[in-house]
């Protein structure tokens, strides 16, 4: 246990072992009830924290109509299982791995060699992630049975919506309807070939019940006449 406390705080090391801290410190205050299971933003995934709400966090995770780096970003999450399991799980198990890894890499390999050190940054976040999405896949049936549990509980089709992620296209995004209690987030697609920014406003028209997927339309904006 010494030897696992020295390494951890060795410089190379550092940098994962506060992370850890910090997932560490996250649901410890989950736990005692200080925050909700949330996180917002451009990692296009919403998680929240009580069993129903969890519920809420729709299937896929699908890339951005482009071949850039939004694109890519999107296949890692949903090679991660990003959008069928919560964020902040597939973030602890990713931190746990990278941490556990770089232990290891930097005490039998790298000497704490700060070059060698992030050099093998690239196969401990390969691997890392390899095992992330490996450990969390027996979780999406689970999330998948609450989804269809508790989203048929509320009417979707009509209302508004914003978008939650970097964009939503015909391809890709989410979206947050507002309720009494926790936001109810649903995976969106546009039905004209748009690309509604994150932040807009949209209503929904059509449901896929089969892909667990809602079409939406941009919001006409009133027009001011001078």
């Amino acid at each position: 246990m010494h030897e696992v406390l020295t390494e951890s705080l060795r410089y190379v090391n550092l940098p994962f072992t506060v992370l850890l801290g910090v997932v560490v410190m996250y649901w410890l205050f989950v736990m005692l009830g200080a925050l909700d299971l949330s996180t917002s933003g451009d990692a296009d995934v919403h998680a929240e924290g009580d069993l129903d709400a969890q519920s809420h966090t729709h299937g896929e995770v699908h890339t951005g109509h482009d071949a850039g780096h939004t694109g890519f970003f999107g296949h890692v999450l949903q090679f991660i299982n990003v959008g069928e399991v919560p964020v902040m799980l597939v973030a602890s198990v990713l931190i746990l791995c990278l941490w556990i890894g770089s232990l290891i890499s930097n005490f039998y390999f790298t000497g704490g060699s700060l070059p060698l050190a992030l050099a093998f940054l690239v196969p401990n976040s390969v691997l890392s992630l390899v095992i992330t999405r490996y450990l969390t896949l027996p979780l999406r049936p689970l999330f998948r049975y609450l989804i269809k549990e508790h989203g048929e509980e509320r009417i979707v089709v009509g209302q508004t919506c914003q978008i939650i992620t970097s964009e939503a296209t015909e391809t890709f995004g989410q979206a947050q309807i507002d309720t009494s209690g926790a936001p109810l987030l649903i995976n969106v697609r546009t039905i004209d070939g748009s690309a509604l920014p994150k932040g807009a406003t949209a209503v929904v028209v059509r449901q896929d019940d089969a892909r667990g997927i809602y079409f939406i339309a941009d919001l006409p904006k009133p027009q001011l006449h001078s």
